[in-house]
């Protein structure tokens, strides 16, 4: 099909849902999950931000986002149970070592607060 034809469809097919309108349901559930979606890669965002402080990191991808839109804060606490199983049975040292370089942290800073 020639570009003319294919442009002329797309501008009759415009028309007619401007004329007739488009059906509400469908476009309220395309609406309500996009804001969704959005809600939950925010929450992921946040949470691997003020996370990273103590280690915690959550990939973005679609499945993730998706679990915490829909779910919301149920979701991202499944996502952080989940991340947290999986670090303490496949690699205990790595947590341990993070807790340890976190005490250290804290006593270093508790150490320079008091000589102050």
């Amino acid at each position: 099909m020639s570009p003319t034809v294919v442009i002329s469809i797309m501008v009759v097919l415009i028309v007619l849902l401007l004329i007739i309108g488009a059906p509400v349901r469908p476009t309220r559930f395309i609406a309500h999950s996009t804001v969704k979606l959005g809600i939950g890669f925010l929450l992921l965002f946040f949470l691997n931000v003020f996370g990273g402080a103590i280690g915690l990191h959550i990939p973005i991808n679609l499945f993730t986002i998706i679990v915490s839109g829909f779910l919301g804060v149920f979701g991202i606490s499944s996502l952080v149970a989940i991340q947290m199983f999986l670090l303490w049975t496949i690699c205990p040292t790595i947590i341990c070592e993070q807790m340890i370089t976190m005490m250290h942290i804290v006593i270093i800073r508790h150490y320079e607060i008091s000589c102050i």
